[in-house]
């Protein structure tokens, strides 16, 4: 038993339990009100009547709090039912839904006294002020939109859909890019967003106002593109791993509006129709919105692709295809992470290079780990986290059968260039060429990589320590110093062997770690450190069949190289198995020698045939 202290949000147990009470009782009104129109038992309408007059008594009494308690004077959020205004929405859209359900059997006394005791004074509170995050904002348009559709409120309804700068007209045109991904760019709130969109969209419609649905089409189409086979999304910035299969009553109501048979392998599930309820939704959207016949399936194919702020290769088909995400993300707010050129890698429906997402916000580890750059599978100078910046694609493309990508940031560190160049060699093996270009040069560049399972290899060494960026957090630290040709494996709980092998020109510092993040299972951390001249290059490969592979990295820029172009590499690869390549990388695609000037050019020395 815990003793609870309702003065600080964190040791409010009884607060929590209480709101979670608040939650199950909204809910409760969508589910009479939905009982009495569908059988037109009076019974059910009665119970959400007591329901809601209970509220209509309770809520002029209740105190307004907030999570500080009234003592950070920058906490602007402040709820009744909730202690944020968020939660206070998303409680209120279900109580003006389940009241909608039921008004025409209500008195003009009992309408009136939800309208002037409970319904107004709560879309008052949750209006203002405007909440930071564009999801919250949604969530509070949109509950503020269904009072104004209920009690035929004008001005309500015009704020929430008209506002200038924050309504739903607002939101779709500015916040939902050209490709459909939510600006937030984190995945779990593209399609939280989603919700709330719709939800004020849908209702809107209903009542006879109109509203361009079009848009929400993106914002559910962008991320098909992405899923594996399995239909999950890797959880990029503030986000869990999206399960899309778990989403289908968006896509229920997606194809109601749209009917894209696209959906049908999301909606044919042998639990469609029976979406539970979750916290202070009301999901089963295949009863509101369902179609009785669905397309059958047709196969989905997945390929590389690439978005202005993310790219994905694609390798294989089916449940063994190959996925690799590089993010290039801008900085959107609080919910992004500082990880310009990370990236995560999947096979079939098994992670092997983890994104940390994240945990709880809560957790002090959200901030010192979960969103630090050491967390996640990319560059890092000094042990220093990189700064909120920018980067771009350079190349997107395919040559010799191999599908590539290559980024690169000027301001994740002052005076640096860092460049990345991923290629998936084969279903099984992705190369990583890193470049760095600074002045003046710094100490170290490290290159962090976080795969599941743990370390079957041990290297020689010491512990090790830092107190900067994330690394505190690290569990079970060690480094081995002036290493070569360095080699590291894990299991994954299916039993798959990975294997990760890193070019031998420079000696390097190897710290290995059990990575502290719990919401992926078991990780494990390393992170490759060398000392760092005015250029600098590493290459290395992921084998997903447990090859180990050695590289070569030979310099061969030609002398007319523009001073502040990367040098021009040639990668050496060779596996275990016997397998070559000789990979070009030419980052900013200088002319060469033999007048060829793209970006990556491959040759399979295995079959001796050349595709530039």
């Amino acid at each position: 038993m815990f003793r609870g202290t309702p003065t600080v949000a964190a040791r409010d147990y009884d607060g929590v339990i209480i709101g979670t009470v608040h939650d199950i009782w909204a809910v409760g009104v969508v589910q009479l009100g939905l009982a009495y129109q569908l059988s037109q038992d009076e019974r059910y309408a009665l119970k959400a009547r007591q329901i809601l007059l209970a509220y209509a008594e309770l809520y002029p009494r209740l105190p307004l709090v907030n999570k500080s308690r009234g003592r950070d004077p920058k906490d602007v959020s402040f709820g009744k039912i909730h202690d944020e205004t968020l939660y206070d929405a998303l409680w209120l859209i279900d109580m003006a839904q389940g009241a909608d359900l039921i008004w025409p059997r209500l008195s003009q006394q009992d309408r009136r006294r939800l309208q002037t005791r409970l319904f107004l004074p709560a879309a008052h509170q949750v209006a203002q002020p405007v909440q930071p995050g564009l999801n919250i904002v949604c969530w509070e348009k949109a509950a503020v939109g269904m009072v104004g559709l209920l009690l035929h409120d004008q001005p309500l309804v015009t704020q929430a859909l008209a506002d200038s700068a924050h309504g739903y007209a607002y939101q779709v045109r500015h916040n939902i890019t050209a490709e459909g991904f939510w600006a937030e760019r984190a995945t779990g709130y593209q399609f939280y967003t989603a919700q709330a969109l719709i939800t004020l969209g849908q209702d809107a419609t209903n009542a006879g106002v109109a509203v361009d649905l079009a848009p929400l089409k993106k914002l559910l189409d962008a991320p098909l593109q992405l899923v594996n086979a399995e239909f999950v999304i890797p959880g990029f910035n503030n986000s869990h791993p999206a399960h899309v299969l778990e989403l289908e009553y968006l896509y229920e109501w997606a194809y109601a509006q749209f009917h894209d048979p696209a959906y049908a392998a999301i909606m044919r599930r042998p639990t469609r129709g029976h979406t539970p309820s979750r916290g202070p939704f009301f999901l089963d959207w295949a009863l509101l919105y369902g179609e009785p016949a669905i397309p059958p399936m047709t196969p989905r194919p997945i390929r590389s692709v690439n978005f202005p702020v993310l790219g994905l290769l694609a390798k294989g088909s089916g449940r063994s295809n190959t996925l690799l995400y590089l993010k290039y993300t801008p900085v959107a707010g609080g919910h992004s992470h500082q990880e310009q050129l990370s990236f995560v890698l999947v096979k079939g429906g098994e992670m092997i290079a983890v994104d940390p997402g994240v945990n709880t916000y809560a957790d002090p580890a959200h901030l010192r780990w979960y969103k630090s750059t050491a967390a996640h599978n990319t560059l890092l100078l000094d042990e220093a986290p990189q700064q909120n910046s920018t980067a771009r694609c350079l190349a997107f493309g395919k040559t010799a059968g191999v599908d590539y990508l290559t980024m690169d940031t000027r301001t994740a560190y002052d005076s640096v260039r860092l460049i990345r160049t991923a290629a998936l060699l084969s279903e099984n093996l992705v190369l990583l060429v890193d470049q760095a270009q600074m002045q003046p040069p710094r100490k170290r560049l490290a290159i962090a990589y976080h795969q599941a399972g743990h370390w079957l290899d041990s290297l020689p060494g010491e512990p090790w320590a830092s107190r900067r960026g994330g690394f505190p957090y690290l569990r079970h630290p060690r480094v081995a110093h002036q290493q070569r040709a360095v080699s590291l494996a894990s299991r994954l709980p299916s039993g798959r062997l990975v294997r990760v092998s890193l070019d031998d020109s420079t000696p390097t510092d190897v710290i290995t770690a059990s990575d502290p993040a719990v919401t992926n299972g078991e990780v494990s951390s390393v992170f490759f450190q060398r000392p760092v001249a005015p250029a600098m290059a590493a290459a290395w490969c992921i084998a997903l069949d447990g090859q180990r592979v050695d590289l070569e990295v030979e310099d061969v820029s030609p002398p007319q190289r523009a001073p502040r172009a990367a040098p021009v590499l040639r990668i050496k690869v060779h596996t275990a198995q016997g397998q070559r390549w000789e990979v070009m990388v030419n980052a900013d695609q200088q002319p060469t020698s033999s007048g060829n000037s793209s970006p990556l050019q491959v040759q399979a020395l295995t079959d001796s045939k050349t595709t530039n």
